[in-house]
C-alpha cells in the first residue's frame, strides 16, 4: 500500500515490486518510509527536494534512518538516487553513517537493501571512540558491526593504557569486528608504537574500546620486530600490552644493539 500526499509520502512496499510514481514530478520536503510485516518501521528516507525519474528518484541533502532492534543508524548525503524497482541507494557527496559511536564517512557509497550492506571503493573514514580509520574501499552491514576495508589502510588506536597511540598500516584487507573487538590486517603489516616498530604478513590487534586500550598484538609470519638497533625475527609473536613483554615463537632470531637501552 503507497499513499501519496501534496509534499511527502509515506507507505509499505514488497522488496520485489516498483515503487510507482509519477515521472517528471518534483516533490519538496520528500519523506518515504518502509514497514515490516509486524508493522514496525523497517527505514525510513527523507529530503529537502526530490525529482521523480522513470526507474530513479533523485533526493537532495538526503537523511536515512534505518531500525536495526534497539540500534538506530542515520545516513545522511548531499544526493541520493533510490532505484524505484529494487530500493537500492547510491549516496554521493558528504556521505556520513552514524550507529552508536560508530562514524563512517565516504564520498560515495552504495548502499544494497536486498541485503542491508553498504559498499564503496571509494576513500573511506571511519572512527570509533578513539579508534580511527583511513582506507580505500570498503564492506559492511549497514550498522558497521563488522566491515572489510579493502587496501591502503591505516589505523590509529591508544596503546600503552591510553597513554600512548599505535599505528598500523598494511596493504589490506582489513577485517574489523567491533563486537568482538577484533581487528585483523593483511599483508605488509607495520604496527608502530612510540620506541618499536613490529612487521608481519599478518597481525591481529585485540582491543578494548570501553577501557581505550590494546590489550593484545599477535603477529604471524615473517615477524620482526625492531626495537632501537636491535632486530628480532620469529615465525610468530604476541604483545601483552598489559604484561608489557612479547612472547616469540618459530625459531626467534634476535640481534641484539648493545647500546640499545629501550630493548
Amino acid at each position: 500500500m503507497l499513499i501519496f500526499f501534496p509534499l511527502s509520502l509515506s507507505g509499505f512496499a514488497q522488496e520485489e515490486e516498483a515503487l510507482e510514481m509519477p515521472v517528471g514530478q518534483r516533490i519538496q520536503d520528500f519523506y518515504f518510509s518502509n514497514y515490516k510485516e509486524d508493522g514496525t518501521c523497517d527505514w525510513e528516507i527523507e529530503g529537502i527536494e526530490a525529482v521523480i525519474y522513470d526507474e530513479i528518484i533523485e533526493i537532495d541533502y538526503m537523511k536515512g534512518k534505518y531500525y536495526s532492534g534497539a540500534k538506530n543508524v542515520t545516513v545522511t548525503s548531499d544526493k541520493a538516487f533510490i532505484d524505484k524497482l529494487t530500493f537500492n541507494i547510491r549516496l554521493e557527496h558528504n556521505v556520513k553513517i552514524v550507529s552508536d559511536d560508530v562514524e563512517f564517512q565516504s564520498d560515495i557509497l552504495n548502499w544494497d537493501k536486498t541485503d542491508n550492506k553498504v559498499y564503496t571503493d571509494e576513500k573511506v573514514y571511519a572512527k570509533k571512540g578513539e579508534i580511527d580509520i583511513d582506507a580505500i574501499g570498503f564492506r559492511a552491514d549497514i550498522d558497521i558491526k563488522t566491515g572489510c576495508f579493502f587496501k591502503d589502510v591505516v589505523l590509529n588506536i591508544p596503546d600503552d593504557h591510553g597513554k600512548g597511540e599505535m599505528r598500523v598500516d598494511c596493504d589490506g584487507p582489513l577485517d574489523i569486528d567491533y563486537i568482538k573487538e577484533e581487528a585483523v590486517f593483511n599483508n605488509n603489516v607495520i604496527a608502530s608504537g612510540d620506541k618499536s616498530k613490529l612487521y608481519g604478513d599478518k597481525v591481529t590487534v585485540f582491543f578494548d574500546t570501553k577501557e581505550k586500550i590494546i590489550e593484545k598484538v599477535l603477529a604471524q609470519e615473517n615477524v620482526r620486530i625492531e626495537r632501537g638497533g636491535s632486530v628480532t625475527n620469529a615465525k610468530e609473536a604476541v604483545y601483552m600490552a598489559k604484561e608489557g613483554k612479547t612472547i616469540l615463537s618459530g625459531r626467534p632470531e634476535i640481534n641484539y644493539d648493545p647500546k640499545n637501552k629501550d630493548f
